[in-house]
């Protein structure tokens, strides 16, 4: 005999404004920055950059400069010097990069549900609480447009910040950097994990 329990599961649907990583494998001139680093027992010089990599020896500016970008991703320290990030790039041939935006979440608190985030999609429609409407004649210019009311960002979807996360049903890798106080509470949303 097979007895299946059904429940309905509330998903809530937020535009937020954050900072997320998104785990490529399309940046090989990243990767190999790691892998080099880690030859060269976990530490990298601009020089060795240039004449190791880039093969222009006297290009030292450019080798700073992508290693400043590799600081700016996280695989390499301010000495540049391999994190942990950095270690796991040049194992995995991936790395995490980070992008800042407006991105509308599904999230659940339920118990039975073993992750609160749920799926994403980054929106470009412009600021979060910042549309305007120019044509309205009611509205004096640039009084903002209502599009849904902000709200405090729940500390249950805040304290996803630093958290390696798995899309749900796919095997899509982000880590949420930062999730700020402000959001807008999506009443409308499509909140079906289908």
């Amino acid at each position: 005999m097979k007895i299946a329990l059904e429940r309905d599961v509330r998903i809530v649907c937020l535009d937020v404004l954050m900072d997320m990583s998104k785990k490529s494998d399309k940046r090989p001139d990243l990767v190999a920055i790691a892998k080099r680093a880690k030859e060269l027992r976990g530490k990298i010089t601009p020089k060795a950059v240039c004449t190791d990599l880039i093969n222009r020896p006297d290009a030292l500016a450019a080798g700073e400069r992508i290693l400043i970008r590799c600081q700016d991703i996280g695989i390499l320290d301010d000495k540049y010097r391999l994190t942990e990030d950095g270690i796991r790039a040049a194992k995995e041939e991936s790395v995490f990069i980070p992008e800042r935006g407006v991105y509308r979440i599904w999230c659940t608190k339920d118990s039975l549900v073993s992750q609160k985030f749920l799926r994403y999609e980054q929106k470009n429609d412009g600021p979060l609480w910042a549309h305007f409407s120019r044509d309205s004649p009611k509205k004096a210019k640039g009084s903002p447009k209502k599009k849904g009311k902000i709200d405090k960002t729940p500390k249950w979807v805040r304290d996803l910040s630093g958290k390696e996360l798995q899309v749900y049903g796919t095997d899509e890798a982000v880590r949420i950097e930062n999730v700020e106080d402000k959001c807008r509470t999506v009443a409308d949303a499509e909140a079906s994990l289908a």
